[in-house]
């Protein structure tokens, strides 16, 4: 028996190597004139028409084939926290094989900042980072920082014109009342605070000014960004966030990402 169970197995093996799987060919469709039921391809949009060639809703059985150029269709996606800090920090191995000591409280002085470096910190196991005395990004330097618990800023931020820092945010981000300029690009995964005080998020005077970006992946409804502020005025915005495409530059080596098209080749 079991001779005959190896001799089995040699010959569906030999099958497929002498005999592979015919590989997947692109559908040919037949002719299609303007009075039939179709799909049509133009510009990159797939659009189903009715027999009188009008856009139409509805994907009937008999739509089999789609009448134009094939299209590249980009993959798209919104990550977790969790896949951002896996994909940009433990498989691409970005943190130095003795990683740097977990901050907590980022000041004028420590960590301590050179110039023209790249920094990358991690806050882990649920630990918050709070930003304190007018923190600022020397001349030529990036710091990227990934914090699992809160990020709350308590002074300015502020940096050069070739320097930046990115904030990633398991939790949510509280920036306090005081607060009037923070020149960083934040993403958010637990909602964002414009004017925190104490243990809330409540309603203050004075205008908040974001130079960078700010990007809320929050899946939690209750937790959505909530911009409080009020300036006196109706003619002046009172939470501006000002974009700095220089981050697409600073950062491109940190957080770029290979896209894949696929396409139906013909």
């Amino acid at each position: 028996m079991k001779k005959k169970l190896t001799l089995i197995t040699l010959i569906f093996l030999l099958t497929l190597i002498f005999y592979p799987a015919p590989s997947t060919q692109a559908q040919t469709c037949p002719s299609v004139d303007e009075g039939s039921s179709r799909i049509e391809l133009a510009n990159g949009f797939l659009t189903v028409r009715d027999s009188q060639n009008q856009a139409s809703t509805k994907f009937n059985a008999s739509d089999k084939c789609i009448i134009g150029s094939p299209a590249a269709i980009p993959q798209f996606s919104i990550p977790t926290y969790e896949e951002m800090k896996s994909l940009y920090v433990t498989q691409n191995k970005l943190i130095d094989e003795t990683p740097h000591s977990e901050p907590h409280i980022f000041t004028n002085s420590s960590p301590a900042l050179s110039q023209n470096s790249s920094y990358l910190y991690t806050v882990n196991d649920g630990g918050n980072l709070t930003v304190r005395q007018n923190f600022r990004i020397p001349k030529g330097t990036t710091v990227v920082v990934f914090v699992d618990g809160d990020l709350t800023i308590e002074n300015d931020i502020s940096d050069e014109s070739d320097s930046g820092i990115l904030f990633v945010v398991q939790g949510q981000v509280k920036i306090n009342a005081g607060v009037t300029s923070v020149n960083a690009f934040i993403i958010t995964f637990g909602g964002f605070c414009s004017s925190w005080a104490g243990e809330s998020c409540i309603s203050s005077v004075g205008k908040l000014t974001i130079n960078g970006s700010l990007i809320s992946f929050s899946p939690d409804p209750a937790k959505q960004p909530e911009f409080v502020r009020t300036n006196g005025t109706n003619i002046e915005p009172s939470e501006e966030i000002v974009y700095q495409p220089k981050y697409l530059v600073l950062f491109k080596g940190t957080f770029a990402k290979t896209l894949q098209l696929w396409s139906e080749v013909q």
